[in-house]
């Protein structure tokens, strides 16, 4: 009688085309989670505008206005010291709020960061 043999486990390889599956499937896992952690901010929420316009004594409606007059910097660019004072002598300037009184609201209610 002849004798069987068992059958041995067929090894599994992978090809070429399997593995830039799973390198493709990766980077797009990687890109999804990447995005989500570094979304650019979005425009500041109604209660904070609210807060803001308060403690600075000024309705909503003025403190919008004054933002479309003097808008921050555009993205990637970073201004002067004095570019900044002077943005914020304006800003105070549009609200008729002295620029000491501007400069501590925005320390308690700072923008948020910019990519």
């Amino acid at each position: 009688m002849p004798s069987r043999s068992i059958p041995t486990r067929s090894r599994r390889r992978l090809g070429w085309i399997d593995l830039l599956v799973v390198i493709a499937t990766s980077l797009t896992f990687a890109a999804a989670v990447y995005s989500q952690q570094h979304r650019p901010p979005g425009p500041p929420t109604e209660e904070a505008v609210q807060a803001i316009a308060a403690e600075l004594g000024v309705t909503t409606d003025d403190f919008r206005r004054a933002v479309a007059q003097v808008p921050p910097p555009p993205r990637g660019v970073r201004p002067s010291d004095a570019e900044r004072a002077e943005r914020h002598r304006a800003f105070a300037a549009a609200l008729s709020v002295p620029v000491s009184k501007l400069n501590a609201v925005m320390a308690k209610y700072p923008p948020p960061p910019r990519f």
